[in-house]
C-alpha cells in the first residue's frame, strides 16, 4: 500500500492491520497526491473514526465473511472518501457516555471543509460517503 502520502499511509496501515487482526478482509483504492491540502490531523480523525466504526460493526457479532472497502480519491479540488463494511443490520447503539462522539467529530471536519457526508445501508453494506473541498 502506497498512497504517496506518508501520513495517510501510516493511518491506513494501522487501521487495515487492526481489521485483519479481527479476521476482516479489507480492499483499498487510493489515489491521492503526495501532499494534501487537508490537515493530516483532520483526515486522521475522519478515517480513524469511520474505520473504528466499520471494524466494530464487522467484529460483533463475528462474521466469517466480514469485509471493509475503502476508496480515497482526490480529483481537482475535491477529496472523495468512502468506507463500506458488510453488515446484516443497522449499526447498534453503543452503551455508555463515551460513545457517539466519533461521527460527531467526523461531521465537524466535513463541515470545516464545506463538504458533504451521507451514510446508508443497502445490499447488506453500511456505507459512509464523504466529499471534502480542498482549500
Amino acid at each position: 500500500m502506497d498512497t504517496e502520502n506518508p501520513t495517510l499511509n501510516a493511518n491506513l496501515h494501522h487501521n487495515i492491520s487492526r481489521a485483519k487482526a479481527n479476521s476482516i478482509s479489507v480492499s483499498l483504492d487510493a489515489h491521492v497526491p503526495h501532499e494534501l491540502t487537508i490537515s493530516a490531523v483532520d483526515l486522521s480523525v475522519i478515517i480513524g473514526n469511520t474505520f473504528d466504526n466499520a471494524i466494530e460493526d464487522c467484529a460483533a457479532p463475528a462474521d466469517a465473511g466480514a469485509r471493509i472497502s475503502v476508496s480515497l480519491v482526490q480529483q481537482n479540488k475535491m477529496l472523495f472518501y468512502e468506507i463500506a463494511n458488510s453488515c446484516m443490520h443497522a449499526p447498534p447503539k453503543k452503551e455508555g457516555n463515551l460513545h457517539g462522539y466519533g461521527i460527531g467529530n467526523v461531521r465537524r471536519y466535513v463541515d470545516k471543509y464545506d463538504g458533504t457526508m451521507e451514510n446508508r445501508i443497502a445490499d447488506d453494506q453500511y456505507r459512509i460517503s464523504i466529499r471534502l473541498n480542498c482549500p
